[in-house]
């Protein structure tokens, strides 16, 4: 089959490697002018892993990575007093389990160079914002792809059907008429990435009530990404105060982070992002499937959303490969996906107030309950589960 590929990201690569590997014709569309490392660090759990073992990438990567044993949070108590509020290690589930601190840019670059020795073409500038049915009255099922008026005006043929990789922002689902659900965060963050001194083998938090929020991701290399949580209608008012000042406040929070902050010298040096949350009822049409961030985005606080865009990418290429028709396999996919990412999306929603809100009493109540849970055998392992990516389902 000939088969589009809108977005040339992490979900959007992987899908279009399995697809070209398989015999296909796939042609991607990015709306940059030129596809290279962006981003900040992210969490590959075993789920995303067992992806990256499947295309022959996972030992590269991981020699480029940081290896992650577990993770832990630590509440602040008074002005220099710290306890420890919640603390999970990978191998209370499996003897040999592991995250991955891995930079975005690593993970895209060596995705990309796979996708297109598997003979995908990518093509940059081309923002798809739609998608015409060619000869619809004779039912063939052949697409062409419209672009934003700012793309020269060159033909690509037909295709067979479209993937939409494009992220949380996607046009497509307005102009596919897609019913969708998308919620806009209160809270967003600054990132930046730089060497830092304090290497640990786990990820490391600090919080404040629900405020406050900093993580320290390692990522290789002796780097770590640094996050720093806020309400997003202060960005501004953040941005406008002295640089120097915030460092030396955000180095009082979290004295691990002064040797990477030191390198800073003013906000442009950073990186804002928003949260968003997206939900589609279908995720398909007769023509077009959404994948990825495309389809359900969440927040960041499960680390689960490259996790889950890798699982899409091998999992709809490997109905399409099965069924060889393109409705059939959307039907397929749906099916056998949706209950986990139901899981994923409904349970980041109700914890991410917990983490990132204006609401105080669910800081205590995190707070209180939160450092219990680990210690129930049952609890732990299915808390374990969930930061691996490996649930499918509330009770699956």
């Amino acid at each position: 089959m000939r088969i589009a590929v809108s977005g040339c990201g992490i979900t959007g690569t992987a899908v279009a490697y399995f697809l070209a590997a398989s015999g296909h014709e796939v042609v991607v569309f990015e709306q940059s002018r030129i596809c290279g490392p962006v981003g900040a660090g992210l969490l590959l759990q075993p789920s995303g892993q067992a992806v990256l073992q499947e295309m022959g990438l996972l030992s590269d990567l991981e020699a480029k990575s940081q290896r992650l044993e577990g993770m832990q949070a630590i509440r602040r108590v008074g002005t220099n007093l710290w306890k420890s509020l919640v603390r999970l290690q990978y191998q209370w589930l499996e003897p040999n389990c592991y995250a991955l601190g891995v930079h975005r840019g690593t993970l895209f670059e060596l995705l990309l160079e796979a996708c297109l020795e598997a003979g995908a073409k990518v093509i940059t500038n081309a923002r798809v914002e739609s998608v015409i049915a060619v000869n619809a009255a004779a039912g063939n099922g052949k697409i062409r792809v419209q672009f934003s008026k700012d793309h020269p005006d060159e033909p690509f043929g037909e295709f067979d059907f479209l993937i939409a990789a494009d992220g949380s922002k996607s046009l497509l689902r307005q102009s596919c008429q897609i019913q969708s659900k998308s919620i806009e965060y209160d809270y967003a963050a600054l990132w930046a990435t730089g060497p830092c001194d304090f290497q640990s083998n786990e990820l490391f938090q600090v919080v404040d009530g629900t405020q406050r929020l900093v993580g320290l991701l390692p990522i290789g290399d002796g780097k770590t990404s640094y996050f720093w949580g806020f309400r997003a209608s202060e960005y501004e008012k953040l941005t406008g105060v002295d640089f120097a000042e915030w460092r030396k406040d955000a180095i009082q929070f979290c004295p691990e982070s002064e040797s990477l902050l030191s390198r800073f010298e003013n906000w442009e040096q950073f990186t804002f992002a928003r949260y968003r949350h997206v939900s589609l009822k279908i995720p398909y049409t007769e023509n077009v499937i959404f994948l990825g961030d495309a389809a359900h985005a969440t927040s960041p606080h499960l680390g689960q959303g490259v996790n889950l865009g890798l699982e899409d990418a091998i999992c709809f290429a490997k109905e399409v490969d099965k069924l060889e028709n393109f409705p059939k396999a959307c039907r397929s996919f749906f099916y056998n996906r949706k209950r986990k990412l139901r899981y994923y999306q409904q349970l980041t929603r109700l914890l991410s107030p917990f983490f990132q809100s204006d609401g105080r009493l669910k800081g205590v109540l995190r707070d209180v309950f939160l450092p219990w849970l680990p210690r129930l055998p049952v609890v732990r392992r299915e808390m374990l589960r969930t930061l691996c990516g490996t649930k499918n389902g509330w009770f699956a």
